[in-house]
């Protein structure tokens, strides 16, 4: 009840203050700490020859909080004790990134988009990035600069790759269509199926069924060539093995 009037007065008690008083030293300490890590984060990498805005970029900043409405806590195990109390103090929000190209595809044109990416600075000045180096482990900033570079060429590599397979997928629907006017459904099915015939796996199909429930699976190869990679034909699906011996001896007379 004490405490609580206190509350009502806009004073605090011995141990509020305290409180208070902790939080804002450590709030002072946590954006020293900040700025002084972004600081190290910024030398690192223009010292391996990263260049500000090219390479990288600063969104660091400081923010002032005045009479920010802030929830303390005296005793984790008891949320009565707890009390809100208005205070003034400085905050730091953004950080360091790498600046990087990501490629991707739309409406048949490669689009070329700006990404961020995040990293830590060891003690040692060294570098974890796994988005660039494809793992935990740290390097060293020269390192993942060549990084950086064999990343944005790997990702116009692969939006290229992408945009082409794309148009040779609308190719071969097209060619398909021209082939089977009568069939019910072309569509791409991106589940993947094995082409034993060939020995490969993984590819994507387009599937052409016909209105008595037969269809077709077919896929284009590296050199964009159409090939059909499975046949269901509902009347020989449906035969008995004896129908199909039947047709085999015939054929074989």
């Amino acid at each position: 009840m004490n405490g609580q009037l206190t509350l009502d007065l806009g004073l605090l008690s011995a141990e509020q203050q305290q409180k208070v008083d902790r939080f804002l030293d450590d709030r002072k300490r946590s954006v020293t700490a900040s700025l002084a890590y972004a600081k190290r984060k910024v030398e690192a990498l223009e010292a391996a020859g990263f260049e500000l805005g090219k390479d990288f970029e600063s969104t660091v900043e400081v923010i002032d909080l005045v009479d920010h409405e802030y929830e303390f806590q005296l005793d984790w195990r008891n949320d009565d004790l707890n009390f809100i109390h208005p205070v003034s103090y400085q905050d730091v929000k953004g950080d360091v990134f790498i600046k990087a190209t990501r490629c991707e595809v739309e409406d048949n044109c490669i689009v070329y988009k700006a990404q961020s990416i995040w990293f830590t600075l060891t003690s040692e000045n060294k570098i974890e990035c796994s988005t660039l180096v494809g793992s935990h482990r740290a390097v060293k900033p020269e390192t993942l600069l060549r990084k950086l570079s064999e990343y944005n060429t790997q990702q116009v590599y692969y939006a290229e790759a992408k945009l082409k397979r794309i148009i040779q997928d609308d190719a071969a629907l097209k060619q398909l269509q021209e082939l089977y006017p009568h069939a019910t459904i072309l569509k791409k099915d991106y589940v993947y199926e094995s082409t034993s015939n060939h020995g490969r796996s993984g590819v994507k199909r387009i599937v052409v069924e016909f209105k008595d429930g037969s269809y077709a699976n077919f896929a284009t190869n590296y050199r964009g060539e159409l090939e059909c990679t499975y046949v269901f034909d509902v009347e020989r699906g449906n035969l008995s093995n004896w129908d199909k011996a039947t047709i085999v001896s015939q054929r074989n007379k």
